[in-house]
């Protein structure tokens, strides 16, 4: 008896936290995109009154245009400064023939 009224109240507790997680999570989804609507509303009419004129952007200084110019090329993919190869078995080696030769690899043993 006393294990039935424990599963019973577990069961019962376990629906309710279903329950409210659901709802928690329904009132956050349209909390994010109330949210996500204003933040487009507010980017687009800045880009109308921009392109209309109407708001004033001031021109970059050369120290701005530095500062980007460094956040850029910093920001840029960069190709690594070492060469991997494979022989013909899809292994990599030292050089595409498979045979030892010069490379920027130390020789650690096979």
């Amino acid at each position: 008896m006393i294990i039935g009224i424990i599963a019973l109240t577990t069961l019962l507790n376990a629906l309710l936290l279903i329950l409210l997680h659901r709802g928690m999570a329904r009132a956050l989804q349209d909390g994010l995109l109330a949210l996500d609507y204003k933040i487009a509303n507010a980017i687009s009419k800045i880009a109308e009154e921009i392109m209309s004129g109407e708001i004033n952007v001031p021109e970059i200084n050369p120290v701005q245009a530095m500062l980007f110019d460094l956040f850029k090329n910093a920001m840029e993919q960069k190709k690594p400064n070492i060469e991997l190869l494979r022989d013909n078995e899809g292994k990599f080696s030292k050089s595409n023939s498979g045979k030892s030769g010069s490379s920027k690899f130390p020789d650690i043993g096979n």
